[in-house]
């Protein structure tokens, strides 16, 4: 049998402007004829450079010396608010300071030396660093803390994060941006004087004293945008330690007008102080029943009055009015999971119907055993496959096997994961760089409970301290801007919170993990 030529000659594109040299073959490289010569096939040394982050550290870092901190401002609301009530009398004046924090007589002379048990959240004008130093050296503050959350200057240019005055959310370079106090721009231009440097030596310190503050059981979550990512992440590797990594969150942070592609997000990089004791909460995103039929996937059905199941239509589930009346959705969520049994786990379940007098139309009539799927076994034990049974929550599936019922109302939404691509900007922007409320509710709902301690070592306008007011958590917040602590300050003390937040309600309760 002949085969003949193909009458269209076969062509590949060879990219004849370029070229490459030219590599042995097997047969010249085991010695064969035209074997190379030992000089050119003998291996060539390869040195393994381990990554470390390397840069040019401040040798005195380590001998640097933090002073105490102290009150300029003591301002109880409660105080405040009696002050305004019009029946007091005249002869009474209104005094703020008079039990000097519930301190014992003269104890004002002698500070850092007495417990009063009162707590007072405080907002701090300092430097993160020697404010998060004099907790730890002077106030005892060491293990104290649930939460430490950092949005330091991405260290981009001065425009992007220096704000001179009160009113004005911008920084240009005209004389209106200028603020009367010209230090306030050579104190944040020297703060970065050595460019990256400087910027990791004063991380890398603030990062040492969060981790001694830090509970065992604590989280440090630092914010940063894509210029420096890299830099802050390896740097918190390095002080953490690399197993004690959380989660690298990127949430959208509006548009981007670059020549280039856009990076129109910012990073959250979350590290434990210890990852196997660390605190969280699962958050859900809340959804409708539309919603929450699509989250179902192919598991959602259709209870009836009746006691019969189907699966809802198409035109059910882009339009969940259209069910009939009385319809219940809920999802069929197997029963059984991977790796076999060696205990009874695996082996067949037998169902009794006198066992179950009360039981729903929809149970079979006669007994029966369901064998557990080859390969795997029950995810519950037979005791507990009777106990779903018995509520009714049960779902005899056609071929042969069984299910269990999770009605829709009984979801509590989608879980919140580690990508945020639905972000919004900040709605009441007062400084010239402010974080979403939306992600600072979720970084503190998932890392903190009621009471807990939250620390902001660069608070900005205070819109953390303000979100830990909101959710019933304790705060520290520093800034050594006056503009910002000023903008904090006015900014906490105005606010007004939902009441809802307030109430002992299962309400209240519930929203603690939900998202609005």
């Amino acid at each position: 049998m002949t085969t003949s030529n193909p009458a269209t000659p076969i062509h590949q594109y060879d990219y004849p402007s370029v070229h490459r040299v030219g590599l042995a073959t097997a047969e010249t490289a085991l010695g064969l004829p035209d074997a190379l010569d030992e000089a050119v096939s003998a291996p060539e040394p390869y040195t393994e450079a381990y990554p470390r982050l390397q840069w040019q550290r401040r040798p005195d870092a380590a001998a640097v010396r933090y002073g105490k901190l102290f009150i300029h401002d003591k301002v109880s609301p409660a105080e405040f608010v009696s002050s305004l009530l019009k029946d007091r009398a005249p002869e009474q004046q209104a005094s703020w300071f008079h039990d000097f924090n519930n301190l014992p007589p003269n104890a004002h002379f002698e500070p850092y030396r007495h417990h009063n048990g009162n707590w007072n959240n405080r907002l701090i004008k300092s430097s993160g660093q020697r404010a998060m130093a004099s907790l730890l050296e002077h106030e005892g503050m060491a293990g104290q803390v649930d939460l430490i959350y950092m949005d330091p200057p991405y260290n981009i240019n001065f425009r992007s994060n220096f704000q001179g005055l009160v009113d004005q959310t911008n920084s240009g370079d005209t004389w209106q941006d200028i603020p009367l106090d010209i230090r306030q721009i050579k104190t944040f231009r020297d703060s970065y004087q050595r460019g990256v440097h400087s910027y990791l030596d004063q991380l890398r310190t603030q990062l040492l004293h969060g981790r001694d503050l830090l509970k065992e059981s604590g989280s440090f979550v630092m914010q940063i945008g894509p210029d420096n990512l890299h830099y802050v992440a390896v740097l918190m590797g390095e002080i953490f330690g690399h197993d004690n990594h959380v989660a690298t969150i990127p949430y959208l942070a509006g548009a981007n007008t670059a020549r280039l592609l856009a990076e129109v997000g910012n990073w959250l990089i979350w590290y434990a102080k210890d990852r196997a004791s660390v605190k969280y909460r699962q958050l859900y995103e809340q959804l409708n029943l539309r919603e929450r039929i699509s989250h179902m996937a192919s598991y959602a059905m259709c209870e009836m009055r009746s006691g019969e199941s189907r699966r809802p239509t198409q035109q059910e589930r882009d339009d969940p009015s259209l069910l009939p009346e009385g319809a219940r959705v809920y999802s069929r969520r197997p029963l059984d999971s991977a790796h076999v049994s060696n205990t009874d786990r695996s082996n067949d379940w037998y169902y009794d119907p006198s066992l179950y007098p009360d039981k729903p139309p929809q149970y079979p009539d006669e007994p029966n055993a369901y064998p557990c799927p080859t390969g795997r076994q029950w995810s519950v034990s037979p005791q507990g496959l009777h106990s779903i049974a018995l509520q009714g929550r049960m779902d005899f599936v056609s071929n042969g096997r069984i299910a269990y019922k999770i009605y829709a109302e009984e979801i509590p939404g989608r879980p919140v994961n580690a990508l945020w691509p639905a972000i919004a900007s900040p709605r009441d922007k007062r400084y010239i760089v402010e974080t979403p409320a939306t992600v600072l509710q979720r970084i503190l709902l998932m890392t903190t409970d009621p009471g807990d301690l939250v620390l902001d070592p660069t608070c900005g306008s205070g819109a953390m301290p303000l979100m830990a007011e909101r959710w019933g958590r304790r705060w520290i917040a520093v800034d050594t801007s006056a503009v910002s602590i000023a903008v904090a300050r006015q900014r906490i003390a105005t606010a007004v919170h939902p009441y809802w937040l307030l109430q002992d309600t299962p309400a209240g309760a519930r929203r603690e993990h939900e998202l609005a």
